[in-house]
């Protein structure tokens, strides 16, 4: 029974999810369903397809229920549906209608506007055709409305058993020899590898401290498994590629913004990117937790080298440090060369002259916490005036860089609610000004993530929303790539993966082709609702 109601809830909230509004225009939606004819529902039956209005809610539950009741009598349906866009609204013309539909994702694409590459895209794409979003491997022929408003046709004909048959029918499984690259090497990695897993070794996962990027339910899996494995994905093979053809000390540092669904893998691609560059030997800088800056503080202090800002000294000590960690390969290899260009006083007794070290800049900062959030000004500025000397490029990645952007908890009036912009925090004030100004031989990896914005203002996973109006011209110019829900070969490889590893332990959900369906259904191919369901095997 719960089984039963979880796949009914997710199937109505994929569904219907979209704002569309949806006409039935077959000769009845009972008809259609293969509900009895005594039920009362007129033809030609129009809804407002939103998850939050009720009558729509009840509407759908019941046709699904009833049409799960009569499952043993119901075979042969069609299902005659045309897709129309609101060509006037949108400016777009009505795409043909659908074909040969054999499958959930049939189904569902008919509710979801094609996802592109501009900054406007905001879902997977299911318009597949002969070409594919990164030439993934899910060929279905299917075609669907991109507007907001349309009507909805369905041509095919399908064998209705029950409404989980009727939503995943038509699935060819891969049937791959290994779903693991022999090659951990991320610099040896093209796109033969695409949708398979690497392990990074557990020395350079406690470098990079990838236990605090990652999901805690990814880390507990590969805490259990004894191995620190993420899937190579496109998005990320795209990223190093571009951060590789640009990085040069002629050339501005290119700006990268990752967006996509909660729970789709952006921070897994985040990973891979971050443990990419530090294989390349480029100094990485990665403030774990930023995001948790304007919330989360154990100490504010007044800034004493500029009135106004406010200084957070342990987070700045735990910056200087992850940075000092993540980069002990390039101290050691580049340490002589990396030299400040200006001096900085700190007080009347303590200064840094010119020529110093970048590790004794470092070092200072940690050792005395009072300067730590002003050292770290300094050491970014000295990236962003001399980093085009250096002899290797600089990548700054920010994961939830648009909690840069939201409020804080630092209120200057707790009478009437007002708080503190993040802007005026000394560590994201100097990160926003390698953000927002141009410099040299390095490269930035942003992602703009759902949970580092307010309960309130998490409608959307696009940059411009996310980011608000000062963000985004802030970061603008920016290459925006979208991560995507797992593919067809992604979702059926990490399965394969688990199976392998004997995370999934249930013999039916091991070898059963019908399990494997009802776990792609429940997880909607969204790779953290996956690891959910399966908490329940």
């Amino acid at each position: 029974m719960a089984a039963r109601c979880w796949r009914k809830y997710n199937f109505l909230n994929t569904f219907y999810r979209q704002n569309l509004k949806t006409r039935f225009s077959t000769k009845t939606l009972s008809d259609a369903l293969g509900l009895p004819e005594s039920l009362p529902i007129s033809e030609n039956f129009e809804f407002r397809s939103e998850s939050s209005h009720p009558s729509n809610q009840n509407i759908a539950s019941n046709a699904l229920l009833k049409c799960n009741l009569n499952n043993q009598t119901q075979s042969g349906v069609k299902l005659k549906v045309k897709a129309e866009a609101d060509a006037e609204q949108l400016s777009l013309q009505p795409t043909p209608s659908f074909t040969n539909i054999g499958s959930s994702s049939s189904l569902i694409a008919a509710s979801r506007p094609a996802s592109t590459r501009s900054i406007g895209c905001s879902r997977r794409d299911y318009s597949t055709g002969t070409t594919t979003n990164n030439n993934l491997l899910d060929n279905r022929t299917q075609s669907h409305t991109g507007g907001a408003t349309g009507t909805v046709n369905i041509g095919t004909t399908a064998n209705i058993n029950s409404a989980t048959h009727l939503l995943n029918s038509d699935f060819n499984f891969p049937n791959n020899s290994s779903v693991k690259i022999s090659e951990n090497d991320p610099l040896k990695h093209t796109t033969h590898h695409l949708f398979k897993f690497f392990n990074i070794s557990e020395d350079i996962a406690q470098m990079l401290q990838i236990s605090l990027i990652l999901r805690q339910e990814f880390v507990a899996r590969m805490k259990a498994l004894h191995e620190n494995s993420i899937m190579l994905r496109s998005p990320g093979l795209e990223c190093i590629e571009i951060l590789r053809a640009s990085c040069n000390p002629e050339s501005i540092a290119t700006k990268i913004v990752l967006y996509g669904d909660d729970g789709c893998g952006k921070s897994s691609t985040f990973v891979n990117v971050l443990h990419t560059c530090y294989q390349m030997d480029w100094m990485v800088i990665c403030p774990v937790r930023h995001y948790l800056w304007n919330k989360y503080f154990s100490e504010v202090t007044i800034s004493s080298r500029k009135s106004g800002r406010i200084d957070i000294p342990k987070e700045g000590v735990d910056f200087l440090m992850s940075i000092k960690q993540m980069n002990s390969q390039v101290f050691q290899k580049f340490g002589d060369s990396l030299r400040t260009v200006e001096a900085y006083t700190w007080s009347k007794k303590e200064a840094t002259s010119a020529g110093s070290t970048i590790e004794e800049l470092l070092d200072f900062g940690i050792e005395r916490p009072k300067y730590s959030c002003d050292v770290a000004g300094a050491f970014l500025k000295e990236v962003r005036l001399n980093g085009k000397n250096w002899p290797m490029p600089v990548f700054i990645a920010l994961d939830g860089v648009n909690s840069f952007f939201a409020p804080t908890k630092i209120f200057t009036d707790r009478v009437k609610r007002i708080s503190l912009p993040a802007s005026q925090i000394s560590l994201v004030h100097n990160l926003l000004k390698l953000i927002s100004q141009p410099w040299h031989n390095g490269g930035m990896l942003l992602v703009a993530d759902e949970r580092a914005n307010p309960l309130d203002k998490r409608a959307s996973c696009q940059p411009r929303y996310l980011l608000g109006e000062e963000g985004f011209n802030m970061a603008n110019p920016f290459i925006p790539i979208h991560v995507e829900n797992y593919n067809h070969q992604e979702i059926n490889n990490t399965l394969d993966y688990l199976i392998e590893r004997k995370w999934i332990q249930n013999q039916h959900y091991r070898t059963s082709k019908e399990a494997r369906k009802e776990l792609i259904f429940l997880s909607d191919h969204n790779p953290l609702f996956l690891e959910n369901v399966l908490k329940a095997v």
